[in-house]
């Protein structure tokens, strides 16, 4: 056993060496996964790369989950899609551990196989596990990595590979203090929207079949969708069917039912809009006029760039608070755009969560009937 082990690992450095003295192909690589979050600024900083070099052939590797799939199939620009087998580090769970450790041999052996194969000028990693095993392996065969870390205080996978990257890119200031300041730039986050896609909230309305004259609420869990949000915001309409006269929603709910959601949002009389996931996102964003939403990075910098007032209610689990990070972060230079809500508040005093989201709706809506007042004023001049 020791004798193959020894050999198997003389081919591997065999390999690896040989590989570092061939030429590097017009290949560029992108890995994230678990999440639109990471996958979506991946894929807009590759395309953003190929619109330079439209000669370069993409090679991508995700998480093998439904919805990194799903994501990915609606972009043509990559050649070659590996989806690795990676769940997540099991903590405490020890049970779980061989079959991690055996999941992580099969996801290098394979980044090891393609890596080694097409030899790509860069990799491109948004963090998250799935970037460990496809940098590692692109380290050991020569391959510069590109890291980015689009929160406010950086993730385990980033900061663990972080002495392996040439280049480390934060969307935060307040991230450099993590990072060599040799390798670190400041960056905007990679949006994949651009201002001269922006339309007007009436044409975004008849897009997706809401009323122009309501005041637009758009409810964002993120590309996996939030349970608890999910719950709360129609519960907040049970008590507050009076506003359906005048209120539309636009609810993403990720992997929840959307058929529950649909059916409950009618049975309290709010025209609504209810998906799962949709690239075009921004139709969503011009026809709101206010959001309630999780704290993933991506959200808060596309809400920020379409100038949305919004209540936040950032995900807080037992091993990360990045979300609670990232909102306090962006709220302390836009505070009169963001509200930061804590969740576990919200659960506990949920009729004050309520009458502040119906103060807010309500202003709203008196400032939308001042708004159309002076219009038809100025048509009566």
């Amino acid at each position: 056993m020791v004798k193959f082990f020894l050999y198997s690992l003389g081919i591997a450095v065999g390999l690896c060496v040989i590989v570092r003295l061939l030429p590097k192909t017009t290949t560029i690589c992108g890995v994230a996964g678990k999440s639109g979050g990471h996958i979506v600024p991946g894929l807009t900083v590759i395309e953003n790369y190929l619109k330079q070099y439209p000669e370069f052939k993409v090679l991508f590797f995700s998480t093998d989950t439904p919805l990194d799939k799903a994501i990915i199939s609606k972009y043509a620009s990559i050649h070659t899609y590996v989806p690795l087998k990676l769940d997540n580090v099991p903590g405490k769970n020890y049970k779980r551990y061989p079959a991690f450790i055996a999941q992580c041999i099969g996801a290098f052996a394979q980044s090891i196989w393609y890596l080694a194969k097409q030899r790509p000028q860069k990799i491109v990693s948004m963090g998250g596990y799935i970037s460990v095993p496809v940098c590692l392996a692109g380290w050991l065969l020569g391959v510069p990595i590109e890291l980015y870390e689009l929160n406010a205080v950086p993730g385990k996978a980033v900061l663990w590979l972080s002495p392996l990257a040439t280049k480390i890119l934060v969307c935060f200031p307040q991230a450099k203090k993590y990072f060599n300041h040799d390798k670190v730039a400041v960056v905007e986050y990679p949006f994949r929207f651009k201002p001269a896609q922006t339309v007007s909230k009436k044409d975004a309305c008849k897009q997706l079949g809401l009323n122009p004259e309501h005041v637009v609420l758009l409810v964002l869990g993120g590309s996996q969708g939030s349970e608890f949000i999910n719950t709360l915001i129609p519960d907040f309409f049970k008590y507050h069917q009076n506003l359906g006269k005048t209120i539309s929603v636009i609810h993403q709910a990720g992997s929840y039912d959307l058929t529950v959601l649909t059916k409950l949002y009618s049975k309290y009389g709010i025209e609504s809009v209810v998906f799962s996931y949709r690239p075009d996102l921004d139709i969503c964003y011009a026809a709101a006029d206010f959001v309630v939403a999780r704290a993933g990075a991506g959200t808060l910098f596309e809400i920020l760039f379409f100038k949305k007032p919004a209540l936040i209610i950032p995900l807080q689990t037992t091993t990360t608070a990045h979300q609670k990070d990232n909102a306090f972060a962006l709220q302390e230079l836009n505070p009169k755009l963001f509200s930061v809500v804590d969740q576990k508040s919200v659960e506990e005093h949920k009729a004050l969560f309520f009458t502040q989201l119906q103060d807010q709706l309500t202003e709203l809506l008196h400032v939308d009937h001042q708004r159309r007042q002076a219009h038809l004023f100025d048509h009566a001049q």
